[in-house]
């Protein structure tokens, strides 16, 4: 009981900092942990449900935007702008601008090693890129 108990106020100190940078100082702070951690993590919740909602929201959301910004484009060409707004490769360049790293609750739990997290800290951590990719998805 006590180790999730530290996770759990771990993981909050690492995301609070970060949440009003993206706007999302008024989601629960249990949803925003569960956006942006990943099943390796062994955390006992994963952003994988999260990231499945949010992959559909983004590409119906990026889908009206292409539509109204580009009236005039045949549907060949949205599709193309579209898939080019949703894709992988764009979504981590994306996740890697606006910091998400930082976010992300990605390493295995002890207490023997648990020390309190630094937010300002710049130290290099190892991050799965697939993990900025779906944690940016899992966030809308």
């Amino acid at each position: 009981m006590v180790p999730s108990i530290i996770r759990y106020i771990t993981d909050v100190e690492r995301i609070r900092p970060h949440a009003e940078k993206f706007g999302l100082q008024n989601v629960d702070m249990g949803i925003l942990r569960e956006a942006v951690t990943p099943p390796q993590a062994s955390a006992g919740l994963d952003y994988q449900r999260l990231e499945t909602l949010g992959d559909r929201v983004l590409q119906l959301c990026t889908t009206v935007y292409v539509y109204h910004k580009y009236p005039h484009k045949n549907e060949g060409k949205l599709h193309v702008l579209r898939r080019n707004s949703v894709c992988n490769r764009y979504l981590r360049r994306r996740a890697e601008e606006a910091g998400l790293h930082t976010m992300i609750c990605s390493e295995l739990f002890t207490i023997a090693k648990w020390d309190w997290p630094d937010a300002k800290s710049e130290e290099s951590v190892s991050i799965n890129r697939k993990w900025l990719q779906d944690g940016t998805e899992g966030k809308l």
